[in-house]
């Protein structure tokens, strides 16, 4: 375990001396890839990114995010193959576990890179963030158009749709996962 925090944690320190957003398509594989094969340390593995996503500064939040997204993603995948169901009483160590702490990791998040986004990258951020499908699902609003963020003038209210609720997963998780 241990060694594969130590590769996570050169993995994510390298993404610093990247331009904004802070992250290559080489750097997002190699942590999915490494988070898929040592998932019996999903949650050492979360802290980590979690961490450095605190740590990062805004210009390169979203960067992380893409990470977060892309292991996830692999993670949901892997997930519905082995039968595991997504919830909180997902054992520790499984792939299930994985997506169910991310999920609740994720408002946190998402209100970190909305307020710490350079102001003249913010509308970008927020699009970017939209066109990629990062939503909440079960029928809740698009969290860029909830009632703890200010939609930005610039935004149009048509980006603000209700999402389809996931069959394979009945609580609110992000992104958008079918």
């Amino acid at each position: 375990m241990s060694s594969a925090v130590a590769e996570l944690d050169g993995y994510l320190h390298s993404m610093l001396s990247l331009k904004p957003p802070g992250v290559s398509g080489s750097k997002i594989n190699g942590i999915t890839s490494l988070c898929t094969a040592n998932v019996q340390s999903e949650s050492v593995l979360i802290q980590k990114i979690y961490t450095h996503f605190k740590r990062a500064p805004g210009t390169h939040k979203l960067g992380v995010l893409y990470v977060v997204d892309s292991v996830t993603r692999q993670w949901v995948e892997l997930a519905r193959k082995a039968g595991q169901q997504i919830g909180g009483s997902a054992p520790d160590g499984t792939y299930a576990a994985g997506v169910n702490r991310v999920t609740e990791l994720l408002p946190v998040l998402m209100t970190d890179i909305i307020n710490n986004a350079p102001e003249d990258q913010k509308v970008r951020v927020l699009l970017d963030m939209n066109q990629t499908q990062y939503l909440l699902q079960g029928g809740k609003r698009n969290l860029l158009c909830s009632a703890e963020y200010d939609r930005p003038r610039h935004l149009p209210a048509w980006r603000c749709l209700k999402t389809p609720k996931s069959p394979y997963h009945e609580t609110p998780f992000f992104p958008l996962y079918l």
